[in-house]
């Protein structure tokens, strides 16, 4: 799962100036697929409280960073790329109740 995850980062990064909204939601969701992430990982602060600032999103990246979760990393990174609308969009996807 987590080459899912980095293949989805890699077509983002390589093939767009600026990440489209399915694109990442669809890294997002193999993100969330991954073992320990069904409320968000370490982009929770987004994914499940829905905090879309460029704040909340430098909190995401500092808390993957300090967990050494490299996809959380890479997907901050992104997300900091994007508007607040566009982040918007993305809250809730990939995380399920069942923890």
């Amino acid at each position: 799962m987590v080459t899912g995850v980095l293949e989805s980062v890699e077509r983002i990064v390589v093939r767009s100036d600026k990440p489209a909204v399915d694109s990442v939601r669809a890294a997002l969701q193999d993100y969330c697929a991954l073992q320990g992430n069904a409320l968000g990982g370490c982009l929770q602060r987004l994914l499940y409280e829905g905090d879309t600032t460029l704040i909340g999103v430098q909190w995401c990246l500092n808390t993957a960073k300090n967990e050494h979760d490299v996809n959380g990393q890479l997907l901050a990174l992104i997300l900091m790329r994007m508007t607040d609308d566009e982040r918007e969009q993305l809250v809730g996807v990939g995380w399920s109740p069942e923890i």
